[in-house]
């Protein structure tokens, strides 16, 4: 059937309705590896990749890496601490990630600062919405450890 058009490079595919069995997605290291078929890449990316992130993040403040200052403290504090914490990291994020999708609503005098503060200040942002979702991680992977487990 291809070509469809002239200096097409369309092609054809198969379809196979039942999406059974297994296929391979490829990791960062390149290396391949079976999948469900059926997996969306919504459910591939919060399985194989979020959680490989919320783990190295948390191992990495167990092992004396970064965050480890805050990993430690909050190993001394009660679960009850430990999930304020978690809930008040997660409501950082979100509170950072509307200021960058919707900085008018944060600086009412947006539009007319300079575009280098405004670069400046979505960077910070930025960088304020990953420190408090790598925290949230910890705190997470420390009440997992005691048995708390939050599916979000």
């Amino acid at each position: 059937m291809p070509p469809l058009h002239p200096f097409c490079r369309s092609t054809t595919v198969p379809y196979f309705g039942n999406k059974e069995g297994t296929r391979v997605a490829r990791g960062e290291d390149g290396k391949t590896y079976p999948v469900p078929a059926d997996m969306t890449y919504e459910q591939w990316y919060k399985e194989y990749v979020q959680k490989y992130t919320q783990n190295k993040i948390y191992e990495d403040a167990k092992r004396d890496g970064k965050h480890s200052g805050k990993y430690k403290d909050a190993c001394t504090w009660d679960d009850k601490q430990v999930l304020k914490a978690y809930n008040s990291y997660i409501k950082q994020v979100k509170e950072h990630d509307n200021k960058i999708k919707n900085p008018r609503e944060s600086i009412k005098d947006w539009d007319n600062l300079d575009p280098r503060y405004k670069k400046g200040l979505l960077a910070k942002w930025a960088k304020d919405k990953k420190r408090n979702q790598e925290l949230s991680y910890i705190m997470k992977g420390i009440l997992k450890e005691r048995g708390i487990d939050l599916d979000d």
